[in-house]
């Protein structure tokens, strides 16, 4: 057995007579690594560079669009430039990459990924979740928009508490539901 065979046996063992608790926090520090260097690749390297920033401005526009169309339903005069969205008579709001709470998508999947459970329900339920982050995310621009046009000076509080309060929450409550639906049930 050569060294990084017995290096890998090692591992394998230590990793599995740790706690289930102990477990989440390994793969999840695993996951965080592996989110960090990808963030270095993919925002980085000037091959993938290019690519990346058209993704982040097509779901951008997603998000500007979306939130047009709720308003426009609402019967409100809104407006879209770039990827900003107002309402006219306001400032509006400017949707820019770090609006599009990838980090949360990755957190909320990284929570359902490291947690012992059934793996089918993983495939299925991580999409979903992530489509009602967007779902809210879409909600929270349009609600933003429409606080900058009737309440300006309260545009910052919500969207430094009230909203990152709700999708926080979100993620939470998706997270929770599905440790008692799917998760592995420790034996008392």
């Amino acid at each position: 057995m050569n060294a990084l065979t017995r290096l890998t046996y090692t591992i394998k063992n230590r990793y599995k007579q740790q706690s289930k608790l102990n477990k989440f926090l390994i793969k999840g520090g695993v996951l965080v690594i592996i989110y960090q260097v990808l963030k270095i690749i993919l925002f980085r390297v000037n091959c993938v560079k290019p690519f990346t920033l058209s993704v982040s401005k097509g779901l951008i526009k997603i998000l500007v669009k979306s939130s047009w169309g709720i308003l426009k339903l609402m019967g409100e005069q809104a407006e879209t430039f770039r990827n900003s969205i107002y309402i006219s008579g306001s400032d509006g709001v400017r949707v820019i990459p770090a609006c599009l709470a990838v980090s949360l998508m990755v957190l909320f999947s990284g929570f359902i990924i490291c947690y012992p459970g059934e793996k089918k329900s993983k495939f299925w339920y991580i999409p979903l979740g992530l489509i009602l982050i967007m779902l809210l995310n879409i909600l929270r621009i349009t609600a933003m928009t429409l606080i900058s046009r009737y309440a300006p000076d309260m545009l910052h509080f919500y969207h430094r508490y009230v909203f990152k309060f709700m999708i926080h929450g979100l993620i939470l409550i998706l997270w929770i539901l599905w440790i008692q639906k799917y998760g592995i049930k420790e034996r008392v």
